[in-house]
C-alpha cells in the first residue's frame, strides 16, 4: 500500500508539472462541386443532385475537401499567418528546423473524415484561443483555395469564350452579307417566289403572251441557279444563331459562377476555445500510475517471497 501511495504521490506532483494542452474542433461538410448558375439559372432534377451547389456532398467531394485541407497551400499559410516556428520554440536556423516544424504541425492538427462523410479538423495547443484560430483558418484558407481554383479555371473559359463569341458574331455578319446580296439580287424567298412565277406563266400561255412567259422563264431560271446559296446560307444562319445562343447561355451561367463567390463547404461547426484542458488528465495520470505501482510492487513481493526467500533458506541450509 505504501508503494502505492508513493506512486500516486509522484503521479500527482508530475501530472502538475506538465503542461496543459487543449483541444479545439471544427467540423464542415463539402458541398458538391455544382455552380451557382446550375442552381439558380436552370432546373436541376433529382438525377443533377451533383449539380446543385446547395447540396451537401457526396464521398468523392468530402475526400477532395480532405485534400485540400491536408495541402502544403493550407498548411504553409497556417504557418505563416500564425508564426508557428516561433510559437513553437523552433530555431528556425537549426539544423532540420523545418522537419521539425512540420512533424509539431501533423501532431498538433489532426484532420480526418467522420463517418457521416463531414471532415473534423482538430488542433491541440498550450493556448485554447490559439487552438480554436488555427482550426478556423484551416477551414478559411481551405475554401478560398478551392474557390480559388475553380474560379481561375471559369476565368480562363470565360476569356475564351468571349474569344469564340467574337468570332461567332463575325461569322454570322459574314453569313447575313451574302443573304443581304441574294436579296439585293431579288432572292428572298425561292419557293414563294417561283410558286408565283409559275402561275404568271400559266396566265401568260393562256393569253399566248410570248415576251412575258420569256422574261418569266429567264426569272426562274435565275432564282434557281441562285436558290441553292439561298438555302444553304440560310440553313447555316439558323444553325450558328442556335449556337450562338446556346453559348451565350453558357457565357452567362460562367459568369454567374465566377462572380458569385459561392463557398465550397459548410461550417457545422465552428472552433470555439475548449473550456476544459484536453491534456494532461490529471486523474488518469494518478490512476494509471497507482495501479501500475501497486502491480510492480506485487510482483516484485511475489517474486521476493516465492523465489528469493526459498533460494535464501536453500543455501543457509547448504552450508
Amino acid at each position: 500500500m505504501g508503494f502505492s501511495m508513493a506512486g500516486a504521490v509522484v503521479a500527482a506532483v508530475t501530472s502538475l508539472l506538465l503542461p496543459s494542452k487543449y483541444q479545439s474542433q471544427a467540423v464542415v461538410f463539402p458541398s458538391s462541386n455544382g455552380s451557382f448558375s446550375g442552381a439558380f439559372l436552370s432546373e436541376i432534377t433529382s438525377k443533377d443532385i451533383n449539380m446543385d451547389p446547395l447540396a451537401f456532398g457526396q464521398e468523392e467531394h468530402a475526400e477532395q475537401l480532405l485534400q485540400i485541407l491536408q495541402s502544403d497551400y493550407v498548411r504553409s499559410s497556417v504557418i505563416n499567418q500564425f508564426k508557428l516556428m516561433e510559437h513553437y520554440e523552433i530555431n528556425p536556423s537549426s539544423k532540420g528546423a523545418d522537419l521539425k516544424l512540420a512533424k509539431r504541425y501533423e501532431g498538433n492538427v489532426k484532420i480526418k473524415r467522420n463517418q457521416y462523410t463531414a471532415i473534423e479538423v482538430t488542433v491541440t495547443d498550450k493556448d485554447p484561443q490559439f487552438a480554436a484560430d488555427i482550426a478556423n483558418a484551416i477551414v478559411a484558407y481551405a475554401d478560398s483555395a478551392k474557390t480559388n481554383m475553380l474560379r481561375k479555371y471559369a476565368q480562363k473559359a470565360l476569356s475564351d469564350m468571349e474569344i469564340y463569341l467574337a468570332q461567332k458574331a463575325v461569322y454570322i455578319e459574314e453569313v447575313k452579307d451574302s443573304l443581304n446580296s441574294l436579296g439585293a439580287q431579288g432572292i428572298i424567298a425561292p419557293d414563294e417566289q417561283v410558286k408565283g412565277l409559275m402561275e404568271q406563266m400559266v396566265i401568260a400561255s393562256t393569253k399566248g403572251d410570248t415576251r412575258t412567259i420569256n422574261m418569266v422563264d429567264e426569272r426562274i431560271k435565275k432564282i434557281g441557279a441562285l436558290s441553292g446559296d439561298f438555302f444553304k446560307y440560310n440553313r447555316i444562319l439558323v444553325e450558328e444563331a442556335q449556337k450562338q445562343a446556346d453559348l451565350r447561355k453558357k457565357y452567362e451561367q460562367l459568369k454567374v459562377n465566377v462572380e458569385s463567390g459561392l463557398p465550397s463547404n459548410f461550417s457545422v461547426n465552428k472552433a470555439w476555445p475548449p473550456g476544459d484542458r484536453s491534456w494532461p488528465v490529471r486523474w488518469l495520470i494518478v490512476a494509471v500510475s497507482t495501479i501500475a505501482t501497486f502491480v510492480t510492487a506485487f510482483i516484485l513481493l511475489l517474486v521476493y517471497e516465492q523465489l528469493y526467500l526459498p533460494l535464501r533458506k536453500q543455501l543457509h541450509e547448504s552450508k
